[in-house]
Parts: structure tokens; sequence; C-alpha cells
């Protein structure tokens, strides 16, 4: 191996695309400042979020020889690319993709946050804690958001045709991308409806946008856990306050410990093999990797309070693929 591990980072890199852009730049900012670059060289690449994207992004850090690949950051980027790694054998880190499929068809690939079983057992026990409700699950359409949804029904013993938009809906699952979860929420309180609005993973967050005309209490996220209910004291979350004078926004801390992770593994030679049996000492704790599933996942309560979303407490893991 080299003197340096060669780590390619792919995501959505450009901050005008994802809000999250920003937050995964200045995660490895911090990580190269704190630790003087001495471990770690760098191959970025654009993925856009997209399966095709995920799947050009992987070619790319093949080409240029990388030892391993922190991202992709989304899972649809993630499915697009993860073949191509598992091809090529190299050692996939994933800080917030969720897709469960994805650590159960690849053992070259490990992931820092909870999946879309975890997800699919919260949103069930809160939907049947209100037996007596009636809901939707809507979508954005992608195949990670389709995949969830399929999960949600299976934990709930129920299929689709079960489920449809009636006069008397007062609930709605919204499976999506921030921005798409944004147009929902506009679009459905537009018309000053008077349901509660369930959002999942990234929109869970208190950059969403909120509509003006939101109760306190109608939407609830299921997603990150932020860093204040985590590890506040860490010094790479007290650098980054004194540089931004704010908390790292979500995504910072699965980004920062998959950057520990890739820097404990400089040093060797077989990196699948450390993956799949050392334990690692992160900001998020103690991680290891238990068929490619994070030993420390978190998983956040989110409800909004007016027009921001805020973190509640977190919600146990009852289940990993």
């Amino acid at each position: 191996m080299n003197s340096k591990l060669i780590c390619g980072i792919s995501a959505i890199l450009d901050p005008k695309r994802s809000i999250h852009a920003l937050t995964v730049i200045r995660a490895i900012e911090i990580f190269k400042d704190l630790h003087n670059n001495s471990t770690l060289e760098f191959i970025f690449s654009e993925d856009y979020g997209s399966i095709e994207g995920g799947a050009k992004a992987a070619h790319y850090n093949i080409e240029n020889n990388v030892d391993m690949v922190i991202g992709h950051f989304s899972s649809n980027a993630a499915i697009g690319a993860a073949e191509v790694y598992s091809h090529h054998n190299i050692p996939v880190m994933l800080p917030t993709a969720t897709e469960t499929t994805l650590t159960i068809k690849n053992s070259n690939i490990f992931r820092l946050c909870f999946n879309n079983k975890n997800i699919a057992h919260a949103l069930a026990a809160l939907i049947k804690e209100d037996e007596n409700r009636y809901y939707e699950i809507k979508t954005d359409g992608s195949k990670y958001s389709n995949n969830l949804a399929e999960n949600i029904l299976r934990m709930l013993g129920r299929n689709d045709t079960e489920i449809k938009s009636n006069d008397n809906i007062d609930q709605v699952i919204f499976i999506g991308t921030i921005d798409k979860s944004e147009k929902f929420l506009h679009s459905y309180f537009s018309e000053k409806r008077d349901g509660k609005i369930i959002l999942t993973d990234d929109a869970a967050c208190k950059q969403l946008h909120l509509p003006e005309n939101v109760e306190n209490g109608q939407i609830t996220g299921i997603g990150f856990a932020p860093v204040e209910f985590i590890n506040p004291l860490e010094s790479c979350i007290q650098r980054y306050i004194q540089q931004y004078d704010q908390f790292p926004n979500i995504f910072f801390l699965e980004t920062f410990a998959a950057l520990e992770i890739a820097h404990q593994l400089a040093t060797s030679d077989n990196l699948l093999h450390r993956l799949q049996r050392e334990t690692f000492q992160t900001t998020l704790g103690h991680i290891k990797f238990i068929k490619g599933e994070c030993s420390a996942a978190k998983l956040c309560l989110w409800t909004n309070e007016n027009s921001t979303m805020k973190p509640r407490y977190i919600l146990p893991i009852n289940s990993r693929a």
C-alpha cells in the first residue's frame, strides 16, 4: 500500500444541489485539519445522488486506483455503484445510504447509519399506536423510496391495495429526498389540510423548510440523530463550533466516523479483513460491523415546533439486516 491510503469520496458535492454537501465537505476539512492530512489521500467524484451517477463515479474511483471509498451518501447512488465495487473487491463505507440490500448482497460494503428495515420498524411502531387512523404512503418515485415503502408495508403486514387515498386520510408517510419532501409539504399544506405527516431519514432535519401554516406536532420525522444527542464535546464538534458558530448538521457524525475508521486502516494491507473483524473507536462511539451493519447506528425521532424540525429522542433500533 502507498504511504497514504487512497480514499474515494463520492457524493453530491455541490451545495447548490444538496444542503448536506456543505456538511460533508466541512467534515473532511476538519478531519484534515485535526489529523494534518497525514494518512489519507482523497479522490473526489460527483455522483448526483442518482443510480447512473453512482455507477459513473464508481468507475472513476476504480480508474484512479482507490484503496477504499467513503460514500455514496444517497441510497440511489449507492445502488448504482455497488456492483462495480463488488466486482473489484473495493471496501466501501456508506455514511448515510440506508438501502438495506446493499450490505446483504455485498460483503465489501459497510454502513455507518441505520438501514431501511430499522426505519420501517420505527414507523410501524408509530402507526400501530394510532390503529384507528387512516394513512397512506407516498414516495418520490425513486428506487430507494419505493423499496422503503415495501419494507414498511411488510412490517405492517399489509399491501398497497389496502392503503388508498380517501376523504378519511389524516396521516401520510412521505418517503423522499429533502428537496422532494419540501415540495410535497408545500403542496399538501397549500390546501390547508389538517392531517399529520411522517417523513424519513435525511428529510428529518433542522434545515427542512416547512410551510408557514403548519401547526406544532403536525410533522414527525424518523431519521439521523443530531450531534447534540451523541457526542457534543468531541474535539471535531468543538472545532466545527469554533469555525462556524453552530453545531454541525446531520451527516457530520457518520462522515467523520468513516474518516476516522479510514485513518485507523491507513497502515493496513488487508482492509476488508479488518473492517469485518475489528472494533473501531470513533466520534459515533465504538463501531463493530455485523454483517456490514454498524453496531453504533443511531435513529432519532423529530417533530416540528412551529416552522422548524426539532430532535426529540433516540429511538431503539429493533432489527438489523
